[in-house]
C-alpha cells in the first residue's frame, strides 16, 4: 500500500475521532476528581470518564498506576469495563453474558456466552475476554472459534483505517490454525511482513522457544523465503512442519528422513511411511525407496491380502476389518502415486474392483478390464451377470451402488470398443432394476447420467424427468448435462416448467439453450424468440429477481454469439438492480471500455460492499483509466476482505477473466505461501498456478502439480475419479519432457516420455503437443517413436475390437495431425465415419486427413457434413473456413487450444 494512501486513511480516522472525543482538559480534571474527598465528586468523575469511553483510555491507564488507592482502584475498574465494552447504556442481557463467561465453571457455558456475544457483534468484548483467558490451550480454543468471523471486524477496522487494531485482532486469532493464514496474508498485503520478521527473529534469538521459531518459519514462508523458513523450522521440534517445508522446497532426501522419523514415533499411522517412500523415489534414492515401500507394505499386511483365496481360516483382522481395508487402500494409493501400477492393481482387484477396472481401461488393457468384469464376446450381460460383480468377501462390504457403478463403467468401455449390442444389454439390465422407494430418485439420476455418456439423449431426458419427479433437484440433474453452465440451464428450465412444458422437453431445451459447443444439433432455431418471450414475461417480477433472470438470459445470448443482445439484457438488468451490473461491467471491460466498466463495477460495490470480486475488478478498471490512488484503495480493501485462504482463492477464480490471468496469479501465489503447508487449499491454489504456467514455465507447473499429488497420500485426501492419480503423474512427466525438449536435453526428454507411456500409453494429446517441439529440437527419432508407440497401441486394440469407431478415429487423427501414415489414416477415418456417420468429430477427422493429403474438395465436403451435424459448434465452423481458405497440408494449431 502506498504511504500517501495510508496517511489519507489514518487522517480521516483521526478527524472522525476528534468530533466525538471529549477535551483532554475535561478528562484530566475528572481523573483528578477520582481521589476527591467527597464521595459524590468521585462518583461524578467516575461516571464522566465511563461515558467518555475510549477517549479516556490513556489517562485511565496512567491513573491505574497512581499511589492513591482510591484513584488506582476506580481507574482499574473503569479500564476493565471499557475494555469489555461495558458502557452506562449496556443492555442487561449483555452484562449477563459477560458474567456467564467470566464466572461460569463449565467450559461449554463459557463458550456459549462467547458465541452469543459474537453473534450480537460485540467484538471488542469478545476479544478482551479471550485476551484475559489465563489457560493457553483454552485461549487457543476460543481463538479458533472466532477465527472464521475475524474478517468481519477486520474489514470494519480497515475501512476506518485502523490497521494496528486489525493486526492486533489477527495476532490473537493466529494462535489457531484457521487464524494464522489470515495474519500472514494481512502482513503481506499491508507491507508489514518485513518488520514482523525482524521482530520475530529478535524474539526467537532472545527467547529461543519452540513457538517463536515456528512463527518465524511461517513468516519467512509467507515472504517466499523457503530456505530461511526451513532454517527457522529446524530450530523447533515441529517435525511435521519441517517435513512439509522441505517437501515444498523439493529437498526430497531430507524430507524423507524426517517422514521416517515421524513414522517411527507413531507406527500406527501409515501416511508418514508413504511420504517417506515417495520422497526417496523423488530424490532418486531407489534403494531407500524400495526399503521404505517394503516397510509400508508389511505394515499394511499386503502379504496376507495377496494370499486371500488360497489361505483358509478366519479373517485375522476380525472386527478391525475396516481398518485393514483402509491400510490396504493406503498402500495401494502409495503404489499408484509412486507409479508402481501393477503392484497397486494386485491390491485394488481385491478391495476396489471399480478402481482397478478403470485403470485397466485407461491403460488400454481391455482384455484384463473385461476379464475382471466377467465379460466375453458371447456372454449376455443380464441380471445374472450383474449379480456376479461382487468383490471377494470379507475384504469390502458391497454397498447399494457397487454393482451399478461398475456395470456403468463397463458399458462406457464397451461403447468405446464398439460392442454396441452388449452396451444395450447393460442398459436394459440396469434400467430394469427395481430400487427401493427411497432410492428411486438417485437410481433414475444415475441412469440419466449413464444414458448421457452413452449418447442415448432421449433416455437421458426421460430418466432425468423421473429423477426430478422423485425429488432430485433440477439443479443436480442439470449439472450432469450442462456442466459449469448449469445455473443458466436451471433458469431456462424453471421458465419452461412455468409454461407447462413436459419435463423431458424442458430439460433437453434448457441444456440446448446454453451448450457452448454442442456435439450435435444446437439450440432451437427460434431461440431468439424464446429469449424475447422470456424477457417480456419478467415485467411484473420484483427488480432483484428480474435482474437475475435477465443476467442469465444475457449469458445465454453471449454463449450463442449475439453480444449485442447480451449487452441489452445486461443493461436492462443493471437498470433494474445496480447490484447486477457486474456482467455489463465485464462486457465493457472485454471491449476495453474501462471508464464505463469502472462505473458499472462501482454501482455493484455501492449496492453490495461485501462483493470483493467486483471491488477488485473495479480497482483494475480504475487503474486502466489512470486513477492510481482510487485503484490502489479498492484493490487494498478487496485484498484485506479475503484474508482466509479459501476466500482469497475464490477471489482469484472470480477475477480469472480474459486479460486478467496475471492478476489472478498474485492472490493464488499468496494463498500458496500463507495457507498451511500441505493443506488442500494450498495445493489447490498451486494446481491453478500450474495450469496457468504449463506452457511457458513447465518446470514450475510440474512442481505445483507434484505438491497436489503428494497431498493425496494423506488419508483424508483423494481424487473423486480414480484415473486422476496416474493421469496427474503422466501430466507431470509430460511437462518435464517439454522442459527437457526446450533445453535440448534429449536423454531426459526420452526418459520422461517413457514414464508417460508407462502410465497412460498412447495419449493423443501428448503425441500432438510434443511432436512439433521434438522436431524443432532435432529430436526426430523421439518424435517418430512417440507416434509409433501410440499407433501400435491403437492397432493392437483394433485387432481385438475392429468395430471401435473411437480407436479408428483417434488413430486417424494421430496420423493426420502428425502428418504421417496418411494412407492408413484415410482408411481408418473412412471406416470410423461408416460406423458412426452422425458423429461430428469423426467427420472432422476425415476432413483433416483429406486436407493433409492435399485433397481440398474432400476436406471441405467432410467439414460441411460436420457443420451440418453440429451447426452451433464454433470450432467446427472455424475449421471449415480453414479447410476452404488456408494452404493445403498446413496445421491450424488446435491441439494447443
Amino acid at each position: 500500500m502506498s504511504g500517501s494512501l495510508l496517511c489519507f486513511i489514518l487522517a480521516v480516522t483521526a478527524q472522525e475521532a476528534s468530533v466525538s472525543a471529549p477535551t483532554g482538559e475535561q478528562i484530566a480534571r475528572a481523573v483528578e476528581e477520582l481521589g476527591a474527598s467527597r464521595f459524590e465528586a468521585r462518583e461524578a468523575a467516575t461516571n464522566l470518564l465511563w461515558k467518555a469511553g475510549q477517549a479516556a483510555d490513556a489517562a485511565l491507564g496512567q491513573a491505574a498506576k497512581s499511589n492513591d488507592p482510591e484513584v488506582r482502584t476506580r481507574a482499574t475498574a473503569l479500564l476493565n469495563k471499557l475494555r469489555l465494552g461495558i458502557r452506562p447504556d449496556t443492555p442487561p442481557e449483555m452484562l449477563a453474558l459477560i458474567d456467564q463467561f467470566r464466572y461460569a465453571a463449565d467450559a461449554n457455558q463459557r463458550r456459549q456466552a462467547l458465541n452469543q456475544l459474537q453473534a450480537k457483534g460485540h467484538w471488542q468484548t469478545v476479544l478482551t475476554l479471550i485476551r484475559g483467558e489465563q489457560n493457553p490451550q483454552e485461549r487457543r480454543n476460543l481463538a479458533t472459534a472466532i477465527a472464521p468471523d475475524a474478517g468481519k471486524i477486520v474489514s470494519s477496522l480497515v475501512e476506518k483505517g485502523d490497521l494496528n487494531q486489525a493486526e492486533e485482532i489477527l495476532e490473537l486469532v493466529a494462535t489457531s490454525e484457521p487464524g494464522l493464514p489470515q495474519l500472514l496474508a494481512f502482513l503481506v498485503v499491508t507491507n508489514r511482513l518485513d518488520q514482523r520478521i525482524a521482530d520475530a527473529r529478535e524474539r526467537a534469538e532472545e527467547q529461543p522457544r519452540d513457538e517463536q521459531w515456528v512463527r518465524l518459519a511461517y513468516l519467512l514462508r509467507a515472504k517466499g523465503d523457503r530456505s530461511g523458513a526451513i532454517q527457522a523450522a529446524e530450530k523447533s521440534a515441529d517435525l511435521v512442519l519441517r517435513t512439509n517445508l522441505l517437501a515444498e522446497a523439493q529437498r526430497w532426501r531430507e524430507a524423507a528422513g524426517f517422514a521416517e522419523d515421524l513414522y517411527r514415533r507413531n507406527p500406527g499411522r501409515l501416511e508418514p511411511a508413504a511420504f517417506a517412500a515417495t520422497y526417496y523415489r523423488l530424490a532418486g534414492e531407489s534403494g531407500e525407496h524400495e526399503r521404505a515401500m517394503n516397510a509400508l507394505l508389511k505394515a499394511a499386511n499386503v502379504e496376507w491380502l495377496n494370499a486371500v483365496g488360497e489361505r483358509k481360516g478366519a479373517d485375522p483382522f476380525g472386527g478391525a476389518a475396516n481398518l485393514a481395508v483402509n491400510n490396504f487402500a493406503a498402500a495401494a494409493k502409495a503404489l499408484v502415486i509412486n507409479e508402481r501400477i501393477d503392484e497397486a492393481l494386485a491390491i485394488l482387484l481385491k478391495i476396489n474392483p471399480q478402481f482397478a477396472h478403470i485403470v485397466y481401461w485407461k491403460q488400454h488393457r481391455h482384455r484384463e478390464a473385461l476379464e475382471l468384469a466377467k465379460v466375453t464376446p458371447e456372454k449376455t450381460l443380464d441380471a445374472a451377470w450383474l449379480d456376479e460383480l461382487l468383490p471377494p468377501p470379507p475384504l469390502a462390504p458391497v454397498d447399494a451402488t457397487f454393482r451399478f457403478t461398475l456395470a456403468a463403467q463397463v458399458a462406457r468401455e464397451l461403447r468405446e470398443l464398439g460392442r454396441q449390442e452388449q452396451v444395450d444389454q447393460i442398459w436394459t439390465t440396469l434400467s430394469e432394476l427395481e430400487p427401493a422407494e427411497s432410492e428411486r430418485g438417485r437410481h433414475a439420476g444415475a441412469l440419466a447420467q449413464l444414458a448421457w455418456q452413452l449418447r442415448r439423449e432421449n433416455d437421458a431426458m426421460e430418466q432425468a424427468a423421473k429423477a426430478i419427479g422423485a425429488k432430485i433437484t433440477p439443479a443436480a440433474i442439470l449439472a450432469m448435462f450442462a456442466g459449469k453452465e448449469a445455473p443458466l440451464a436451471l433458469a431456462w428450465h424453471e421458465r419452461f416448467v412455468l409454461q407447462k412444458w413436459e419435463q423431458p422437453k424442458a430439460i433437453a431445451t434448457a441444456v440446448q439453450m446454453v451448450a457452448p459447443n454442442p456435439r450435435r444439433g444446437g439450440p432451437p432455431e427460434n431461440w431468439r424468440q424464446i429469449v424475447a418471450d422470456a424477457r417480456q414475461s419478467l415485467r411484473a417480477m420484483a427488480a432483484p429477481s428480474r435482474a437475475a433472470r435477465l443476467v442469465a438470459f444475457g449469458h445465454t445470448c453471449k454463449i450463442r454469439g449475439d453480444d449485442a443482445l447480451a449487452k441489452e439484457l445486461f443493461q436492462e438488468a443493471a437498470d433494474a438492480n445496480p447490484a447486477s451490473s457486474m456482467d455489463l461491467g465485464d462486457l465493457l471491460a472485454a471491449q476495453e471500455k474501462w471508464e464505463e466498466a469502472a462505473e458499472r463495477y462501482a454501482a455493484v460495490v455501492k449496492a453490495n460492499p461485501a462483493n470483493t470480486t467486483v471491488r477488485y475488478l473495479w480497482g483494475q478498471a480504475l487503474s486502466k483509466v489512470g486513477d492510481k490512488n482510487a485503484a490502489d484503495r479498492q484493490i487494498l480493501l478487496a485484498n484485506l476482505s479475503v484474508l482466509p485462504p479459501e476466500a482469497r482463492y475464490e477471489l482469484a477464480k472470480g477475477i480469472m477473466k480474459p486479460g486478467l490471468k496475471e492478476n489472478a496469479m498474485r492472490p493464488l501465489e499468496l494463498v500458496q505461501r500463507t495457507a498451511l503447508p500441505d493443506s488442500i487449499i494450498a495445493v489447490t491454489a498451486g494446481q491453478e498456478i500450474g495450469n496457468i504456467f504449463s506452457r511457458h514455465e513447465p518446470r514450475r507447473s510440474a512442481e505445483c502439480w507434484q505438491q497436489l499429488l503428494l497431498h493425496m497420500l494423506n488419508s483424508s485426501a483423494g481424487f473423486n475419479q480414480p484415473e486422476a492419480y496416474p493421469i496427474l503423474s503422466h501430466l507431470i512427466h509430460k511437462v518435464l519432457a517439454r522442459a527437457a525438449i526446450d533445453e535440448g536435453d534429449a536423454k531426459t526428454a526420452a526418459a520422461e516420455l517413457a514414464r508417460c507411456e508407462a502410465l497412460i500409453p498412447a495419449d493423443i494429446n501428448t503425441v500432438l503437443q510434443l511432436t512439433p517441439p521434438l522436431r524443432r529440437a532435432g529430436m526426430d527419432r523421439a518424435a517418430d517413436e512417440l507416434l509409433e508407440h501410440a499407433l501400435a497401441t491403437h492397432r493392437t486394440v483394433l485387432e481385438a475390437f475392429p468395430a471401435s469407431a473411437t480407436y479408428l478415429n483417434n488413430a486417424a487423427w494421430l496420423c493426420a495431425r502428425t502428418q504421417r501414415q496418411l494412407d492408413e489414416a484415410l482408411a481408418l477415418a473412412q471406416k470410423a465415419v461408416e460406423l458412426a456417420p452422425d458423429e461430428s468429430a469423426y467427420q472432422d477427422t476425415l476432413a483433416e486427413v483429406h486436407f493433409q493429403r492435399g485433397d481440398r474438395e474432400g476436406a471441405v465436403a467432410a467439414a460441411q457434413k460436420c457443420v451440418e451435424i453440429a451447426p452451433d459448434n464454433k470450432l467446427f465452423a472455424s475449421r471449415l473456413k480453414h479447410f476452404q481458405e488456408d494452404e493445403l497440408k498446413t496445421l491450424d494449431g488446435i491441439e494447443m487450444q
